[in-house]
């Protein structure tokens, strides 16, 4: 374990002024001087030793925790600058600066800021010293904080939410105009087809592959279940495969509910479609591709969900139905 150990040298003769200075102690033997004095001639009234103790962990200031303490609202200085710290104890701006690669005109800035957020304390000695408080006081009053901020932040998203239905509240309906749109990769592709189906009232009609019949099916199992409990007509017409994964499981118990089906057509899909209450239709741009690479075609065109309505019922009537 490391120490330092502070000596501060009270000096009888009135021209000198307070001086202070660090020695390492290891197990308290070979003292060495770090820092050397810079007045020799002087006759010692009073000596105060504090020690510290910290651990001198080259890891501490690794990427991660500086990470950490960014997520948690600090600035990268201002992590780098605690963390330091933390390693050292009470230290100077100077030495600070050193240890945590921090120019010496900004370290003054960043440890003003890290006291101004209850952070670090000052000791006000000669020279001025710098201590950081318990890294568990720290974090947790950081995480309260953002805490804090979260919920403000829900706040104002409500209300700007509210605020934009009320305004918007006489204007047309924006479904009665034809929009096309692409949405390009699995998460926005997911997160559309989420909303729509949160949105299904009446019928969902799927044409996919065997490739995306199981992830689909694990993707969405909770949101088919709230869809039935809501009467809508689910009918999925995939090709022919076993499902994987769980997925064959959760079909079976969803096909014990009398308005999901699933049947299988031999063929390789044209095209991997998605209908939601005959009004809005999605359209894979490429089914062969992994979904995370994938896009696809959203519309509420009349004529584009006819056309896609059409191909699922061709689909659908040539399939058979899911057995044992």
């Amino acid at each position: 374990m490391s120490f330092f150990v502070l000596l501060f040298f009270h000096l009888l003769s009135p021209k000198f002024s307070l001086i202070s200075t660090y020695f390492p102690v290891s197990e308290f033997k070979n003292l060495q001087v770090l820092l050397p004095l810079t007045r020799a001639n002087f006759k010692c009234k009073s000596a105060e030793i504090r020690l510290s103790s910290f651990p001198r962990d080259p890891s501490l200031n690794s990427g991660e925790r500086i990470e950490t303490l960014t997520s948690l609202g600090l600035t990268l200085n201002q992590a780098r600058a605690y963390l330091s710290l933390l390693q050292l104890g009470p230290v100077g701006a100077k030495e600070l600066a050193e240890s945590s690669k921090i120019t010496r005109q900004d370290i003054y800035r960043v440890m003003l800021a890290l006291e101004e957020k209850g952070i670090v304390e000052k000791l006000i000695l000669t020279p001025t010293l710098y201590r950081a408080l318990p890294v568990e006081q720290v974090t947790a009053k950081l995480l309260d904080s953002k805490v804090a901020q979260q919920k403000a932040l829900q706040r104002k998203t409500r209300q700007l939410v509210a605020d934009v239905q009320t305004n918007g509240s006489d204007k047309p309906n924006q479904n009665e105009v034809s929009e096309f749109i692409m949405v390009p990769g699995k998460e926005a592709i997911v997160q559309r087809l989420s909303e729509a189906l949160s949105k299904t009232n009446m019928s969902l009609d799927v044409v996919t592959s065997r490739e995306r019949f199981s992830p689909a099916i694990l993707e969405f199992a909770k949101a088919y279940g709230k869809a039935l409990e809501r009467g809508v007509r689910i009918r999925i017409a995939a090709e022919k495969h076993l499902p994987q994964n769980g997925a064959l499981e959760i079909t079976r118990n969803l096909t014990k509910v009398k308005n999901f089906e699933v049947r299988f057509f031999s063929c390789t899909p044209e095209a991997l479609i998605s209908i939601f209450d005959a009004k809005e239709a999605s359209v894979a741009i490429s089914k062969t591709a992994n979904l995370a690479r994938a896009s696809a075609l959203w519309s509420n065109d009349s004529g584009f969900v006819a056309l896609a309505r059409n191909y699922f019922e061709n689909m659908w009537n040539n399939a058979t139905q899911l057995t044992e």
